[in-house]
Formats: C-alpha cells, sequence, structure tokens
C-alpha cells in the first residue's frame, strides 16, 4: 500500500514538474517537436535543394530587375509560383497593414496571397516574397525568399519572427496560418479598438474579409470587406458588397490576376483550419507519447508500446477536433442565393480532382448553401494529412468511418446519400485506408 501510494505521489510530482517547465518555454521548442532546431521537409525545401543542384532552373520570362534589397518583382513572383505549384488564380488581395511588410502595404498597395494544398505565398510590389509551407517535421514553416538583381534563383531563409503572430491566436500554442479580419483605417492601419475576427470555415460572412478586397457575389449577407473606415469610424458594408470588379478600388495590372476571389477565400478559410487542426493535433499527441515516455523512464517502468492514459486522452481529443474540421462541423450559413466567384479559380482547383467511379470528388463544389458537395475535405488527399502521426491518424480513420456510417446527432446535417458519396470516394481514392474500411 505504501509502495503503490509513492508511486502515485512520484507520477504527480513529475507529472506537475514538467507542466510547470512547459508553461515557461513554448513546448514546440522542447522534445520530442523542437520546432526552431529541426530542419524542415517541405516544398521550399525541395525546391531549394532543385536550384541548387541544377535540377530546376529558375526561369523569368522578362526583364526584372530590382533593387538589389531581396525585394521581388512580379515576374519573378510569378516563376515562383509556377515552380511550387500555385495557381495564380489563387490571389487573394489584403490591404491592412497585418504583416511584417506592413509598411508597404496600403488600399493602393495590397499584399497578394496565394495557396496551394501545401504552400502559402504573400507578396506586395517593392517588397519580399514570403512562403508557408507545410511539411511532416516542423509541421508549417516561413520562409522569406532573398532575391537579387540577377535573375539567379530565389534563396529561402528560414524567419521565426512570424511565430509572433503564428502561434497562440491561429491554434493555441502551436505554429499555424492565421486569417484575420480588421476594421482598417483609410490608409490600411488596423483599428485594432474595434476589435478584430479570427476567420475560420465556420465564422459569420458578416464578420469575414475585413481589411481584404473581394470580388463576387453574395446575395444579401455583407461582409467587411472592400472598405474602410469613414470618418465617422463606421464601416458601410452595404457599399462595398458583390463587386465583381476592382476598378476604382486598386490598380490590378500590378498584379498576375486582376481578381479577389471569394471563393478562394472559402476554400482558404477551411483549408487552413484543416491544417491547424492537424498540426496542433500532431504536436500534441507528440508532446502527450513524449511525456507519456519521460514519466515510464522516472519510475523504472518499460515504455508502453501504445498511446495510454493521459496521452491516449490527447490523441482522442485531437482526432475529435481533425474528424470536425474534416466534415466542415459548424460550417457557417451562405445567403439565400449562394455564392458564385468569377470561375477562373474553381477551374484551377478543379485539376487535381480524384474521382470514384461515379465521377464524384471531394473537390466538387457546390455554392448554394455549403462551400462543397461532398462535406469531406479534400484536404485528406494532403501530405500534410498523408504524414499525419501513425497512431493519431488511424483513431481519426476510426472516428471518421464511425461518423459516415453510423447515424448521429452531431453530424446529422449529413445527409445518407452525401454520407455514401464520401465512403465511395475515399475508398476508391485514399490507397491506405484501414482495412475495417473495406
Amino acid at each position: 500500500m505504501f509502495y503503490a501510494k509513492t508511486r502515485v505521489f512520484s507520477y504527480f510530482v513529475i507529472s506537475i514538474g514538467l507542466l510547470v517547465h512547459s508553461a515557461a518555454v513554448d513546448y514546440y521548442e522542447e522534445e520530442p517537436i523542437l520546432y526552431g532546431e529541426t530542419a524542415p521537409q517541405d516544398a521550399i525545401t525541395r525546391l531549394q535543394s532543385d536550384y541548387a543542384s541544377g535540377v530546376r532552373e529558375f526561369t523569368v520570362p522578362a526583364a526584372s530587375a530590382t533593387s538589389g534589397s531581396g525585394a521581388a518583382t512580379r515576374a519573378q513572383l510569378e516563376a515562383l509560383l509556377k515552380d511550387l505549384g500555385v495557381s495564380p488564380e489563387s490571389q487573394l488581395l489584403v490591404f491592412s497593414k497585418t504583416s511584417l511588410q506592413s509598411s508597404l502595404i496600403s488600399p493602393s498597395t495590397p499584399r497578394a496571397i496565394f495557396f496551394s494544398d501545401e504552400c502559402y505565398v504573400g507578396w506586395v510590389p517593392g517588397g519580399r516574397i514570403e512562403v508557408a509551407c507545410y511539411g511532416p517535421a516542423v509541421g508549417p514553416a516561413f520562409y522569406l525568399a532573398e532575391m537579387d538583381d540577377t535573375d539567379a534563383h530565389p534563396v529561402f531563409i528560414r524567419e521565426e519572427d512570424c511565430l509572433s503572430c503564428h502561434t497562440r491566436t491561429s491554434a493555441p500554442g502551436t505554429p499555424g496560418l492565421m486569417v484575420r479580419s480588421v476594421f482598417s483605417y483609410p490608409d490600411g492601419q488596423a483599428a485594432l479598438g474595434k476589435g478584430t475576427f479570427l476567420t475560420t470555415y465556420q465564422s459569420p460572412i458578416s464578420e469575414r474579409w475585413g481589411g481584404w478586397y473581394v470580388t463576387g457575389k453574395h446575395g444579401d449577407i455583407f461582409h467587411m470587406g472592400n472598405k474602410t473606415l469613414d470618418s465617422e469610424g463606421t464601416l458601410d458594408r452595404a457599399s462595398g458588397a458583390n463587386r465583381t470588379t476592382l476598378t476604382g478600388l486598386v490598380d490590378t495590372r500590378r498584379y498576375p490576376v486582376s481578381t479577389s476571389d471569394i471563393v478562394a477565400f472559402l476554400v482558404l478559410e477551411h483549408q487552413a483550419s484543416v491544417h491547424n487542426a492537424l498540426t496542433e493535433g500532431s504536436f500534441r499527441t507528440r508532446r502527450a507519447r513524449h511525456l507519456q515516455d519521460v514519466v515510464a523512464d522516472a519510475l523504472g517502468d518499460p515504455r508502453a508500446p501504445e498511446l495510454e492514459g493521459t496521452a491516449l486522452s490527447v490523441a482522442n481529443s485531437s482526432a475529435d477536433k481533425i474528424v470536425e474540421t474534416l466534415l466542415f462541423y459548424g460550417e457557417a450559413e451562405f445567403p439565400a442565393d449562394g455564392i458564385t466567384g468569377n470561375g477562373d479559380y474553381e477551374k484551377a482547383f478543379l485539376e487535381k480532382r480524384r474521382t470514384d467511379a461515379q465521377g464524384h470528388s471531394l473537390r466538387d463544389f457546390q455554392l448554394l448553401t455549403r462551400t462543397f458537395k461532398n462535406r469531406c475535405s479534400y484536404m485528406i488527399h494532403s501530405g500534410a494529412f498523408e504524414s499525419l502521426l501513425p497512431a493519431l491518424k488511424m483513431i481519426v480513420w476510426e472516428k471518421l468511418h464511425t461518423s459516415l456510417t453510423e447515424d448521429s446527432e452531431k453530424f446529422g446535417y449529413l445527409g445518407k446519400s452525401e454520407r455514401r458519396r464520401i465512403l465511395s470516394i475515399l475508398k476508391e481514392t485514399v490507397p491506405d485506408l484501414p482495412k475495417s474500411w473495406h
């Protein structure tokens, strides 16, 4: 009895000590993650290696002399987008001064954001190219691309200053992507005293896109985009609504495309939510498993081969959040007549469709009452999901299968026909599904 009580007390002391230490240091900078010390394995590291070895040439089609300060021209930007496989049609324009290069950003010179399933690229005329890419080692890694005026290939420098914003707010205590909606003054400065919104696919349309330009139709639910605060400190949402062109707001000839498409916004906000859920779940589970082993070592016990106790609870709660995000749980209400973009982004997005025998895909848009026809995320095909910690990934698959095969109040918004389509798509397009799925 005394021995049992001593072991419980020892476990308690060890656990409290670990928690106190973790509170003093960002847990992602500790074992087993070591975010800042670990070399990323992502599209940027692969591209940098290809440039250095000569496997790939950085080809700029037009003269693109720079200031020599590391800034990039539009031609250099477009060359990098091509090499990263990022569609120019994904362009979104943000005019609020909410980035490392805020001094260059204004309503007349917005910052452009481009994205693929794996990478996010930011650029403002006269500024440097910023990139965030996701890989299995550290989740999201943030870079600045250093350019020169010879059109030589860019050199990517990992930028830790980005974490001053890209932790705690996007996914608590975890590096991640942040989509932010703010009230802006006419010069682009954010009116932080009026409040800000972190935007996800669950955010009401009325709280989205403050400080951004938005092209597309959205009916009678007005967003915060296309407008700054007037002299009385109010935002005239109605006059910024349902714009199909940015003429009169910004000279889009300086940018790869002339739109900031509303459908691309919908996709970005869902995708960022998935990336953040995957990163947070992976980091928390890896950390919990590590602490499980530390405690076992301290007590002289053999390490358990599987997750157990607290570590298993952490993995289960993380898997719940991932499944919710994959299945669009809580997606915001759409306007009565749906949402319409100009079509160019949708066409580019659909080029990566994976279909079942009936031609159904997780990338098929609906855009009348929701973003996608089949509400299971296309991000299940992404490298970020494929590289998920195996123990956590197995729990996600189990919970996802249950959610799609059993009736539940939580996921009742998924009708039986939609669930059948999703199951068919997953069974025919995901090669490593657990045997229980078949």
